[in-house]
């Protein structure tokens, strides 16, 4: 059944219901993963985020995982930006999605850099550093459902490869990947709602959560939950002390160097 006969036929990314799961407990966090986040690994030294130039710095520093972010334009084509795609209807409004971009309008937008398409990303990138993908989520059901399933397709030319996250604020957006493939998925836990029932209910493999709300208490449930936990951004190690006794088991960061000796990690 493909992916598209599906969402007709349930006129949604995703079952209202998906199986339940109990993973087992993550033993304790003796090593922790460092992401370059938005794929900057040179903090003010960084090529812009987002961007080819960037990821390949983050691949020559040694850090092991690039986090990007996926977004989609006018033709349907995934690429590889960061913008909070929502406006408001007047000072006082409604969030309203905004429509998206063409290419040539993003990279006029943001001053001639070149906004990679993900495609590029993957070919560039699968083998060389782990991927993080946060797709963004605040756009109107129909570009999500393209973008989802655009990525998919790109995704499908990997079999092999092990080392891609697909991270979303949006669970039905992750059901629908975790549905129609076999892709670790990251679930976004909402600054105001850090509830890890969700997460767990819809099978996902890590959750994500700034570093201000991930507390102890949080980190070890996630890990009695089966869940792996990502913390992001912290500016300094000083940030991090309050999970001295509960490591997380990846920071986003872009000076992972900074971080390369807190708990091991690598």
């Amino acid at each position: 059944q493909s992916l598209m006969s599906y969402e007709c036929e349930r006129n949604r990314l995703a079952p209202a219901e998906t199986p339940a799961r109990r993973a087992p407990a993550l033993t304790a966090v003796t090593r922790t993963r460092l992401f370059a986040y938005r794929g900057r690994a040179k903090g003010a030294m960084s090529a812009p985020e987002n961007t080819l130039d960037a990821i390949e710095q983050a691949v020559t520093s040694g850090v092991g995982w690039a986090e990007l972010d996926v977004n989609t334009t006018v033709e349907q084509i995934p690429v590889v930006y960061h913008e909070m795609a929502v406006a408001k209807a007047g000072p006082h409004g409604p969030v309203v999605p905004v429509a998206p971009a063409t290419i040539a309008a993003l990279r006029e937008r943001f001053g001639g850099v070149s906004v990679p398409t993900l495609a590029q990303v993957l070919e560039r990138s699968v083998g060389r550093i782990g991927l993080f993908l946060n797709v963004e989520s605040e756009m109107g059901a129909p570009e999500q459902q393209g973008l989802v399933r655009e990525i998919l397709r790109l995704l499908a030319r990997f079999p092999n490869v092990s080392r891609i996250i697909v991270g979303s604020k949006n669970e039905m957006l992750l059901a629908t990947v975790r549905e129609f493939s076999s892709w670790k998925t990251a679930y976004w836990l909402p600054d105001d709602a850090p509830d890890l029932s969700l997460a767990e209910e819809r099978g996902v493999t890590w959750i994500s959560v700034r570093y201000e709300r991930a507390t102890p208490g949080l980190v070890r449930e996630a890990h009695e939950r089966g869940l792996r936990v990502a913390v992001y951004a912290p500016g300094a190690v000083e940030d991090l002390s309050p999970l001295a006794a509960e490591h997380p088991d990846g920071i986003m960061t872009e000076a992972p160097e900074a971080f390369r000796t807190w708990s091991g990690a690598h």
